[in-house]
């Protein structure tokens, strides 16, 4: 419905009202002024009758009195005028067929009976409206009869009708008049608000160019100027969108050129599963295809490896970002590959998570290049070895060979044999000492994993060497934590790893000295692990420290620590160090060392948090 429309029914149901409750109001203040009035005159024609009739009645005069009776009948709207004894007979009628009959029914049995004025509103004859007025007429305060007429209504009736018809026409004049001037006004109001429609059509079609044009200083003029001052808002705020549009299309651009000339896979699933995002690369390694597998849920696609699928699947159920995790993965062509996956969480501005996008790199070159690096590493380690173990064989066997030589010949020479007696068994003694470290660098164990209290093996390892460290003038303090978690390692080998440790640290304190051993746990991804471990899967590390304040170690040796037969000392074979490091890192932990020349030396042992089951 147009407003024009509504704004007349408004006005026109307002004046209706209005004129409605003015006519109800001056109809019903008029019909009781005149009826009211009516009643006075009633009451002044029967005052007048009753006070005329008094002498009549007085001297039976009842000529007299008929005469009284008949000029108060004659006055206008008088139906009935009479006079009645207090029996309720009448003594004067205006119809003097009814002189002496008497009266016995409820109107006037009350009226005899009254003794003050009295009016009564009655139809007469049924259909007449009229005043039944009475009064007692009183001779000495007695009362000897009642004046009585009857009034008609029907000419008050006929001018209330006559009021109320000029009432209603001057209403229905003021209701014509008020719904032409609301169509007229209405007419005023919407011609601009139809501009201001028009001018919306057109902005909703694109027509910025537009203004709407109304002079006038009321609301709808300062409406037209203000939306003008929006259109042109709209306009600029346009032209501004726009330009973000075009930047935002060329920074789309240029980060779909980014995204497709990366080296490194790229794919991106939604919180359902299914790929949104296949760059170049992905397509390399993994032999899908963009257009095939788009908008597909990852579990549903066949030929992608499961071992992949469920890094995506296990980011998107956790809510937590992997990273540095090699996976074996086999693609479209069957050929086996290294990848590196890494997994970020996609989110919006409000920190929503809408995603998930999935880095990965192929490693299959570079491991082949690592495993042939590896290899060349070990054959000139094996060089280096098969070197050392010459050089600490020479020396024994050459003094072996030459007593041999000299046995026969100066047998019995008493000096002879007590120096033979000296040199050979120790000499002996030391090529066992070299086996069995060999043996024991060399052998490939199974390690047993238990769950343990670390601190519980640092005490032990501690116990052990407690009498030694006393020998040696050598302070041991233990500072262990007590919020360790339980942790899954091969408990001989790790106390092995302590006691060669401590051993070293006595070793570098001859004068003596003090010894620190701390334990603690770091919850977070130490960056210590070795690089074929899955990091990610790390919870924490459990760390123990031994601090000495001992000579300390010369930089240019501490590249060559855990290299076997290295040793600064000339005894040592150099291998304590070497096989500490390999039980550590196949516990999936690390070594790291600080030291300074004469103020000591700090071994940190790192071991990775183990679930129950054993597992990284």
């Amino acid at each position: 419905m147009k407003l024009r429309i509504k704004f007349l029914l408004s006005i026109s149901l307002l004046i209706l009202m209005v004129i409605g409750v003015i006519v109800i109001v001056v109809n019903h203040l008029e019909e009781r002024s005149i009826l009211e009035d009516r009643e006075i005159s009633a009451f002044d024609l029967v005052y007048v009758l009753a006070h005329s009739s008094v002498q009549a009645i007085v001297a039976d005069d009842y000529l007299v009195l008929q005469e009284i009776l008949d000029s108060v009948h004659s006055k206008k709207d008088i139906i009935q005028a009479m006079i009645l004894d207090n029996d309720g007979n009448i003594l004067v009628h205006n119809d003097t067929r009814l002189v002496g009959h008497t009266l016995a029914d409820a109107l006037s049995t009350d009226a005899i009976r009254a003794n003050s004025e009295r009016s009564v509103r009655i139809q007469h004859g049924g259909t007449t409206p009229a005043w039944d007025v009475s009064v007692p007429v009183m001779i000495l305060n007695k009362k000897v009869g009642t004046a009585r007429i009857i009034f008609s209504l029907e000419s008050a009736y006929s001018e209330i009708a006559k009021t109320r018809n000029t009432v209603l026409t001057i209403g229905a004049f003021a209701f014509l008049s008020g719904i032409f001037l609301s169509m007229v006004l209405g007419r005023i109001i919407a011609r601009p608000l139809y501009k201001l429609v028009d001018a919306t059509r057109r902005i909703g079609k694109g027509d910025l160019s537009y203004r709407v044009r109304i002079d006038s200083g009321d609301e709808i003029g300062e409406l037209a100027k203000a939306f003008d001052q929006m259109i042109e808002g709209l306009v600029e705020r346009d032209t501004q969108l726009e330009e973000k549009m075009a930047q935002l299309s060329e920074l789309s651009s240029y980060n779909e050129n980014i995204l497709q000339s990366m080296s490194s896979g790229v794919i991106t699933v939604d919180l359902r599963g299914s790929i949104v995002t296949l760059n170049k690369s992905a397509e390399k390694i993994t032999g899908l295809m963009k257009d095939d597998v788009k908008g597909k849920d990852v579990r549903s696609i066949v030929s992608f490896d499961p071992s992949f699928r469920d890094i995506i699947f296990k980011a998107l159920s956790s809510g937590k970002e992997i990273r540095n995790i090699e996976v074996k993965y086999k693609n479209l062509q069957d050929r086996k590959l290294t990848l590196q996956v890494n997994t970020r969480l996609l989110k919006t501005f409000e920190g929503k998570t809408i995603g998930v996008l999935t880095v990965f790199n192929d490693l299959t070159e570079i491991k082949k290049l690592e495993e042939d690096m590896k290899r060349a590493e070990r054959l000139a380690t094996l060089g280096t070895t098969a070197a050392s173990i010459a050089h600490e064989v020479r020396t024994p066997l050459t003094s072996l060979s030459t007593f041999t030589e000299l046995l026969p010949i100066k047998y019995n020479d008493p000096k002879f044999r007590k120096r033979f007696q000296a040199i050979v068994p120790a000499q002996v003694d030391r090529l066992i000492n070299l086996v069995n470290d060999l043996l024991d660098f060399s052998r490939v164990e199974t390690l047993h994993f238990q769950d343990t209290q670390i601190n519980t093996i640092v005490k032990e390892a501690a116990d052990v060497l407690a009498e030694k460290t006393s020998e040696c003038g050598v302070r041991m303090d233990l500072d262990l934590a007590s919020n360790l978690p339980v942790i899954r390692v091969d408990r001989e080998h790790i106390s092995q790893v302590f006691l060669n440790v401590i051993q070293n640290a006595l070793q570098a304190m001859p004068d003596g000295g003090e010894l620190k051993i701390a334990s603690a746990y770091a919850d977070y991804d130490a960056s210590q692990c070795k690089d074929t471990v899955e990091r990610s899967l790390y919870p924490g590390f459990v760390e123990i420290s031994f601090s000495d304040n001992g000579f300390g170690i010369a930089e240019e040796n501490m590249e060559k620590l855990f290299e076997p037969f290295f040793s600064t000392r000339s005894k040592g074979t150099g291998l304590g160090l070497a096989i500490s490091y390999r039980i550590v890192k196949d516990h999936g932990g690390s070594i790291q060392v600080r030291s300074e020349v004469g103020r000591g030396t700090t071994f940190v042992i790192f071991l990775p948090k183990r679930t129950q089951t054993g597992e990284i």
